[in-house]
């Protein structure tokens, strides 16, 4: 089912990579993981300081939503989630073989095999008679049901009557009063469009993909028989505010949309207005107020790569004198140079300076205080923290790295 398949790990990594899921302006507690004495890994809460307020103790752990965590245990009677209010006590017991955030309200948790949703007491208020489902979103969830066609998606309110009969191939949340569903057309095809809360549509199934509303807006895709698939953005009623004439349009982030046309990367406004017009090799979405791009260079027979990172008005606010970087989070941003010969990894801040040196063959962008990274010619990634200390090495990793780096004239040995 295309790049919208639902499972639980994809949820679950959906939560994890989300920035809306910090809450540092809130107070509320953060995501921090290390190893235990047995080397495992274990995950706990810090404070928007840093300081430890939930200690290393979960198998794994959702971000707190509406004031309460989900955490996974491993006990006598096997794993299992429960749920943690902000002082590390366990309100709800570890019974369910699955669960996800709380949002308006209630949490979708599975249980003997289907799934439901349990009250903030952890009782099941709608029963667990779900082959799948989603959160809540604008009053209505979507789920899935075993039918004689197979698995269908339809929606239920907060008292677990099907409002929308499970007619969809997948189904997305409500937002902005429309959701994206999916049919098989005559010819068997997967065709998406918009209902209302009625299941009505609204916006009819001839779209090869659609994107959720955001402020009124949502980009579209579009299989032409000249061209093959085009992006557009659309309105609520389904009108074009954009022509679908873009290679690809990206989710809104920051309030801007990474676009691609005749092979550049631009970015359009909320309104479907293209604001930086396509220049750039290729571009990240926008984040801290800043997006990295990658501009091109015809040097003799070379095209010449060189990336930095532009503000909303398109403008370069860190130079382009990077080989590649990715988007800023958590304030760092992985940046690619050349080094002793070698291409390699390290971090700026959001000023552009060097903040962890360049070192590793790889670098990913920080989540909940750690990032992931790989040291050069080692087949496995590390985590490292704000201060470029690992977290997670065992004994017969430690000892690998060392040899490698022991004969080579690669960087140092990690701390």
């Amino acid at each position: 089912m295309k790049e919208r398949t639902k499972t639980f790990e994809k949820k679950l990594k959906k939560d994890w990579a989300s920035e809306d899921c910090h809450g540092s302006s809130s107070g509320t507690p953060v995501v921090f993981f290390g190893c235990d004495r047995n080397g495992n890994m274990r995950y706990g809460f810090n404070d928007v300081k840093g300081h430890r307020i939930i200690a290393l103790q979960y198998d794994k752990v959702l971000p707190f939503s509406e004031g309460l965590a989900a955490v996974r245990v491993t006990k006598d009677c096997g794993t299992n989630w429960g749920y943690i209010d902000q002082k590390g006590s366990m309100v709800i017991p570890p019974v369910f073989k699955m669960a996800m955030s709380f949002s308006q309200g209630l949490a979708l948790v599975e249980k003997d095999g289907k799934w439901g949703f349990i009250n903030r007491k952890g009782l099941f208020v709608i029963n667990p008679e779900f082959v799948f489902g989603l959160p809540f979103s604008e009053g209505l969830a979507a789920v899935s049901v075993n039918t004689s066609s197979g698995n269908k998606w339809g929606y239920v309110d907060w008292n677990g009557k099907m409002v929308i009969e499970p007619m969809f191939q997948s189904a997305e949340p409500f937002s902005d009063g429309r959701a994206v569903v999916t049919i098989l057309n005559s010819n068997g095809e997967e065709r998406e469009g918009y209902i209302d809360k009625h299941g009505r549509w609204v916006i009819l199934p001839h779209f090869f993909f659609a994107r959720n509303f955001r402020n009124g807006a949502a980009p579209v895709c579009i299989d032409t028989q000249t061209s093959g698939h085009r992006w557009g953005v659309i309105d609520t009623s389904g009108n074009y505010i954009t022509a679908p004439i873009f290679e690809y349009i990206a989710s809104y982030s920051d309030g801007l949309a990474m676009c691609v046309f005749d092979g550049h990367a631009g970015f359009l406004d909320p309104h479907g207005r293209c604001v930086i017009e396509p220049r750039f090799s290729s571009a990240k979405s926008f984040s801290y107020g800043m997006a990295a791009v990658t501009i091109s260079t015809q040097v003799g027979e070379k095209l010449l790569h060189r990336s930095g990172f532009i503000n909303k008005k398109g403008q370069f606010v860190i130079q382009p004198e990077f080989l590649d970087a990715k988007r800023f989070s958590e304030g760092l941003a992985p940046v690619q140079v050349i080094q002793n010969g070698r291409k390699l990894w390290g971090y700026i801040n959001t000023v552009g300076r060097i903040q962890i040196q360049p070192k590793y063959g790889n670098a990913e962008p920080f989540a909940y205080g750690a990032a992931q990274v790989k040291w050069p010619d080692v087949e496995c990634w590390l985590h490292i923290d704000k201060k470029d200390r690992l977290y997670e090495l065992h004994s017969f990793l430690i000892k690998a790295i060392h040899q490698r780096f022991h004969q080579s004239s690669s960087p140092s040995t990690p701390k």
